[in-house]
């Protein structure tokens, strides 16, 4: 079983600056408000380990633009760490 400690979000979805979820092994539920973060979270925990999220893929999405935060501009970096 995979115990995560720390989340580290930056650029991707709703994310545009960053955010650090420090979990210290324990069990999350997320909840909230429509358009408050809980997507991007989950989103960027199933792209870090399969390389794509399953609810963005298709055609006619590119994963990688549909990830990144709009505001970002292209010199900007986005990034998911996971300890």
């Amino acid at each position: 079983m995979i115990k995560i400690k720390n989340i580290s979000i930056k650029g991707i979805r709703g994310v545009r600056d960053s955010i650090a979820l420090p979990l210290n092994e324990k069990s999350v539920l997320l909840y909230g408000d429509n358009g408050t973060g809980k997507s991007s979270i989950s989103d960027s925990i199933e792209w870090f380990y399969t390389d794509k999220v399953s609810h963005l893929s298709g055609e006619e999405i590119d994963v990688k633009d549909a990830l990144r935060n709009s505001y970002k501009t292209e010199s900007e970096t986005s990034s998911i760490t996971i300890s």
